[in-house]
């Protein structure tokens, strides 16, 4: 979330997210000697089952593997990676350096390309960042509807009928005479 300030300048941003990586003791393999064997109940970590749904009413449906936990991998309990519990990733804080152009509307999604969860085997997934821009500064002075940007300012009988100079501030700290 980001002001209408920061919208109209351009921010840059560090984001911190939390993602899955391979672990680097075993190669995402979940066994120190990085030779796990099939699982044998499953195929590639999916089975199919057979469930009753109602009278004379089954459901034939692919589930996750209990056994492997979906990894299709059967790893020897003394076997086991000490550095990520046998599952082939640890947890990893990541820092994103998103920067935010001038002008950004709100709603805007950036994608960041291979920089969420990744496993052995699978191509690390996307991370999408959803922008959102608030309409009105912290001061309302600034409001904006669709791409245009109001500022409204009270004047008085004698001046809306005579004339008048005055500056404002504007979003980027330019002083301009109106």
């Amino acid at each position: 979330k980001i002001s209408l300030r920061e919208s109209y300048t351009g921010i840059h941003k560090r984001l911190r997210i939390k993602r899955n990586i391979v672990c680097k003791t075993c190669s995402g393999y979940g066994t120190n000697n990085k030779r796990p064997s099939d699982c044998g109940m499953c195929q590639f970590g999916t089975k199919r089952e057979i469930r009753r749904v109602g009278p004379m009413i089954v459901q034939d449906i692919t589930v996750i593997c209990k056994i492997c936990k979906g990894t299709g991998l059967n790893v020897d309990p003394m076997n086991k990676c000490t550095g990520c519990n046998s599952s082939g990733v640890v947890a990893d804080h990541h820092i994103l350096e998103v920067d935010i152009p001038k002008g950004v509307l709100d709603n805007t999604s950036m994608v960041f390309k291979g920089a969420a969860d990744s496993r052995r085997g699978y191509e690390s997934g996307d991370v999408y960042i959803n922008i959102r821009v608030s309409n009105t500064t912290t001061d309302e002075s600034y409001h904006r509807k669709g791409d245009t940007l109001y500022h409204p300012i009270k004047i008085s009988l004698f001046e809306a009928l005579t004339g008048f100079t005055r500056s404002i501030c504007h979003l980027d700290n330019r002083v301009l005479l109106v």
